[in-house]
């Protein structure tokens, strides 16, 4: 793999933008083994290719408490055998702020996530997307004492539907709790 790119911070924003090229001889996809079956199952086709990746990552403290973090990815790929990188996707997007109060007691967490439909073979055989990925979630934790903490997680507040497997059903709207501990 070769990379380059720069890196550094600037009036308190930390950024890093990189370049890279590499390539990969077993390079792992993801068919259907047969796309009408009633259990879906995926069979690894393996190929030799390269990958040119962009991607840049920016982190900004807005003021004590509150970080803004961004970072996109997109991969070039170029393939030997098969037609397209199947289920692997090319382009995502992750942008979150989270704020933590000053005596670390409370924090509140947003995280946004944006990822292209991947490409598959539908059931008539014929290269096709999955829809994208378009996901916002939150999650707050609360310090009960100064090592018990309980959170709570929302995930998918849009309501996205997207399958990011073929035939695999997706979660839509779902939350999580818990128990933290720190020491």
């Amino acid at each position: 793999e070769y990379y380059g790119g720069v890196k550094g911070t600037i009036a308190g924003i930390t950024y890093q933008g990189q370049i890279g090229y590499k390539a990969i001889d077993d390079l792992a996809l993801f068919q259907l083994n047969d796309p009408l079956e009633s259990v879906p199952r995926f069979d690894v086709q393996y190929d030799t290719a390269t990958i040119v990746t962009i991607k840049g990552t920016v982190i900004m403290p807005l003021f004590e408490g509150l970080e803004v973090t961004g970072s996109v990815s997109q991969n070039f790929f170029s393939l030997e055998r098969e037609e397209k990188p199947w289920h692997l996707p090319s382009f995502t997007v992750n942008a979150g702020a989270r704020y933590t109060t000053p005596e670390r007691k409370f924090s509140l967490k947003a995280d946004f996530f944006l990822e292209n439909g991947v490409p598959y073979r539908n059931t008539a055989g014929e290269v096709d997307n999955l829809n994208a990925l378009f996901d916002l979630s939150i999650m707050g934790e609360y310090y009960i004492t100064k090592n018990i903490g309980a959170w709570v997680q929302l995930n998918n507040l849009a309501g996205n539907n997207r399958q990011r497997w073929f035939r695999y059903p997706t979660l839509g709207l779902n939350a999580m709790v818990g128990v933290s501990a720190r020491f």
